[in-house]
């Protein structure tokens, strides 16, 4: 099984794409915009609306079709994206938009007439 699944949106079947090398999973609170700061007893408050994760991905060196393939399940505006949850401790579909994405060129090969490229750094946030 592979680590990420990805859909489009609508869509009946899921896309397996290549495991990431790396995959950091982070939780974000989204607060009201007056819902946070100290009251006049010096007390923290917050007003959380709701909670996004975020997954911080790198994929190692792939040849070009890898990387067309790749980029082409994330160049979506949204999409959405099965993964394991570190919350949850289980597998979680929901939707998600790329905030960037990142791959450094290493050289193009005549063998295989394509180009090599030295990994996929992206940044993928629950919409």
């Amino acid at each position: 099984m592979n680590i990420l699944r990805m859909r489009k949106i609508g869509a009946d079947q899921w896309t397996e794409v290549e495991n990431p090398m790396s995959l950091q999973w982070s939780l974000s609170d989204l607060d009201s915009e007056d819902g946070n700061g100290r009251n006049q007893m010096g007390e923290t408050f917050k007003d959380r609306i709701t909670q996004k994760r975020q997954l911080s991905c790198t994929w190692a060196a792939m040849e070009g079709e890898k990387m067309k393939t790749l980029l082409s399940c994330l160049n979506d505006n949204f999409f959405e994206l099965e993964y394991p949850d570190a919350l949850t401790g289980k597998r979680e579909a929901s939707v998600f938009y790329v905030s960037s994405k990142q791959t450094p060129m290493y050289r193009f090969d005549p063998k295989s007439d394509q180009w090599l490229w030295t990994g996929l750094s992206a940044t993928l946030v629950e919409r």
